[in-house]
């Protein structure tokens, strides 16, 4: 009974009506307030909303239902990321790893939010490691690329730009790094 409230409420967020696919989410869990799936699929609905209070609200009564529930310690991370909380963020994408090793999605969310924080010899050693686990995953390749250029090493950012473009999908992304590769790194000695 409750599982196909949580499977209608799936229904709902995946035609697009979110705040039905919450009412559900909710209603299943009044049902059984240890479940943690409703609670994940709550937290991404709200995410999805961008009701982001809410969204950590559901996913850390997911964690605390379920500990070592990866996927919800990854949700965690991008709704920080999302509000620009990326020590939060980066906290719950390290938590996620110790689960998951080799969850290189993780890796590459990790490696993409130490860029961002500028903190590039961390984000090399996230999509390093992310790379390990999914050789040629080009988003993982860009962020290497980008770490690689802002520590003015040209020659190992030239050639992560140039492994992303291979993917369709990176390719005018990449190409735009590599034909502004030396503007970026003008003032590197």
């Amino acid at each position: 009974h409750v599982q196909a409230i949580k499977m209608l409420g799936d229904i709902y967020k995946r035609d697009g009506d979110r705040n039905k696919a919450i009412e559900l989410y909710s209603r299943a869990i009044e049902i059984n307030s240890n479940y943690d799936r409703a609670y994940y699929s709550l937290g991404v609905a709200y995410k999805d909303n961008q009701q982001y209070d809410f969204a950590i609200d559901a996913l850390s009564k997911a964690l605390l239902v379920s500990p070592t529930y990866t996927k919800a310690y990854e949700t965690l991370g991008v709704v920080y990321e999302q509000k620009n909380d990326f020590d939060n963020a980066i906290a719950n994408y390290q938590a996620a790893i110790e689960i998951d090793p080799k969850s290189y999605k993780v890796h590459y969310r990790l490696s993409s939010a130490y860029n961002i924080k500028k903190d590039y010899e961390k984000a090399r050693d996230a999509a390093k490691e992310c790379l390990r686990f999914k050789r040629n995953y080009a988003a993982a390749m860009c962020e290497l690329g980008i770490a690689e250029m802002n520590m003015c090493n040209k020659v190992a950012a030239e050639d992560a730009f140039t492994k992303a473009k291979k993917d369709r999908n990176y390719r005018k992304f990449a190409s735009d790094y590599l034909k502004n590769l030396n503007y970026y790194t003008k003032d590197c000695k």
